[in-house]
């Protein structure tokens, strides 16, 4: 029988979600699809900074591998390079509990997209809105983020309740909306991964985030379990592409060639026991760079008849 992960470790994982608008006040020109992400982070890191490198260095780290407690979810606008003046950009910032004493200095941060700009063109970007995403629905930040957070554990249940109400059919959809940097055996996935694969990659995920003192979420022959009990489980109904993007890094004064695998596809009703860590990669984002906006995931069920 599969055990859940600890419920302690679970509960111990918070975190908001932050829908932000921003408003272009000019036409702006992307070198490459999807790299709004990693636009978004390079001027809100700039803005921080310039605000209040107090918050700056808890958020950022000494150092381009550190540990950071948030990832972004870029505004969808697809294939487009070109946004024309006016467009609205919507994207999620999301926040773990160790970061919400600076939530004050990071909206002010993000509020400065107007001084900075975007691109370039240095195009600036008003902020429109800020709503919180929260378990009972979009509210605002009068809230405030302790009315208005996530944990890992009542993610984990209400995605139990999810399933259990599936007819025995329904297969599990997975919509990778920005490129997913996964790896197997060491080296970067370049097909849709297998349930074990993701299984697997959303333990690492959590256990990353947990905070200190959490603990193990798994006991290692609890782990085994669930790698053996999704084991041949394989992607389905496959549509993938490697997107590739570039992006020139400040820290390490180089440009870097970086990207992964966008695209849909399904896993078999058979597997659906692994549906709680579909819905956790959903909340977390999945794989490697997810400050730049990757990983951002889509996932859908049996409610669900097809891809948006």
């Amino acid at each position: 029988m599969l055990k859940a992960p600890r419920a302690t470790a679970l509960r111990s994982l918070r975190w908001i979600h932050l829908e932000l608008t921003h408003q272009l006040q000019g036409e702006m020109q992307l070198d490459a699809p999807m790299t709004l992400g990693s636009l978004f982070r390079s001027v809100w890191g700039l803005a921080l900074h310039s605000r209040s490198p107090q918050a700056f260095e808890p958020l950022f780290g000494p150092s381009a591998e550190a540990y950071r407690p948030w990832w972004w979810s870029p505004p969808d606008i697809g294939q487009d390079t070109r946004l024309p003046a006016g467009s609205l950009l919507v994207s999620r910032l999301s926040l773990q509990d160790t970061a919400w004493p600076h939530l004050g200095a990071c909206l002010d941060a993000l509020a400065d997209f107007g001084l900075h700009g975007l691109g370039p063109e240095r195009v600036p970007a008003e902020l429109r809105q800020v709503r919180l995403l929260g378990p009972d629905g979009v509210g605002s930040l009068h809230q405030g983020a302790q009315n208005a957070h996530w944990d890992a554990l009542e993610v984990w249940q209400s995605a139990l309740r999810e399933s259990a109400d599936w007819g025995h059919a329904a297969p599990m959809r997975v919509w990778a909306r920005t490129p997913l940097r996964l790896k197997d055996q060491g080296l970067p996935l370049q097909q849709a991964p297998s349930l074990q694969t993701w299984v697997l990659r959303c333990m690492g995920r959590v256990q990353m985030l947990l905070p200190q003192g959490a603990g193990a979420l798994l006991a290692a022959a609890d782990k085994q379990a669930w790698l053996e009990r999704c084991e041949g489980v394989t992607a389905q109904g496959v549509t993938l592409w490697q997107q590739q993007l570039s992006r020139y890094s400040a820290r390490q004064q180089h440009t870097m060639q970086i990207g992964g695998l966008c695209g849909n596809w399904s896993y078999p009703a058979r597997g659906r026991v692994a549906w709680p860590w579909l819905r956790l990669a959903e909340h977390l984002q999945l794989g490697g760079k997810t400050t730049l906006g990757f990983g951002a995931v889509q996932v859908l069920g049996a409610a669900t008849v097809g891809m948006s």
